[in-house]
This record gives structure tokens, C-alpha cells and sequence, in this order.
């Protein structure tokens, strides 16, 4: 006989048991929402390399949906390369990045996305 699982009914769907068998498989792939991965000790988390698209560390870095999303979008598009960010503040960071340089002036409009913009405190 199991033991009576006492945790909540949300915990109880989001960390259930079930796994299905590394057989299975569907035209489709599956969706990965993932703020979290798993390990089975600290050792093997780090020896992870976030960067290697093959090696996931933490959902916000990627996670097999946004790979193959990535990697679809690509050939769709008759692209080399591909990076979906997991926020709006780091996608404009990506672009910012892409063609900033120490020392560049940013004009941005009053409606832009609030992070983008400095605080009055943090201006010069």
C-alpha cells in the first residue's frame, strides 16, 4: 500500500510521478516550461555548461521548446542562427548588445518599455 501523498493538489500535478516511456514518440514535440531543472546532486549541475544547448541548467537559458522552436524559425526563415530570450528586458538587452558600444547615447521615447529606461538616480 502507498503512502498518503499530503502536499497540495498544485504541487501533487506540477511534481507528479509519471514519465513517459523514452519510446514514445509523436510528430510533435513536447513543451518544456521550465524555471527549474532538475539534478541528482550539485556536482552534476556543475559540471553543466549553460551555454551548450545540449547541457540545460536553468529553464530562463533555454529548454528543449525554445531550442526547437529556434531551430524551426531558422528554417522557415532560411537562417543561420536563431535566439528567442525568456523576457522582454533581455531581448532588448540582446539587441542593445548587438549594436551598442561603451559610450553610445540611446534616445528613447516616454511610452518605451519602462526597464529599458535608467532611473532618475542612475542617470549621470
Amino acid at each position: 500500500m502507498s503512502e498518503k501523498n499530503t502536499s497540495h493538489t498544485s504541487t501533487q500535478l506540477i511534481h507528479h510521478g509519471y514519465t513517459p516511456p523514452a519510446e514514445f514518440q509523436a510528430p510533435q514535440p513536447g513543451i518544456f516550461k521550465a524555471s527549474t531543472v532538475f539534478f541528482p546532486n550539485v556536482a552534476a549541475m556543475r559540471q553543466r555548461e549553460w551555454k551548450d544547448k545540449s547541457a540545460y541548467t536553468y529553464g530562463t537559458h533555454g529548454t528543449p521548446s525554445s531550442f526547437t522552436l529556434e531551430e524551426r524559425l531558422c528554417t522557415l526563415e532560411g537562417g543561420k542562427h536563431c535566439v528567442l530570450t525568456p523576457s522582454g528586458l533581455s531581448a532588448l538587452a540582446v539587441a542593445a548588445f548587438a549594436v551598442l558600444k561603451t559610450g553610445d547615447h540611446v534616445l528613447l521615447p516616454d511610452n518605451s518599455y519602462g526597464p529599458n529606461k535608467p532611473t532618475p538616480t542612475t542617470m549621470p
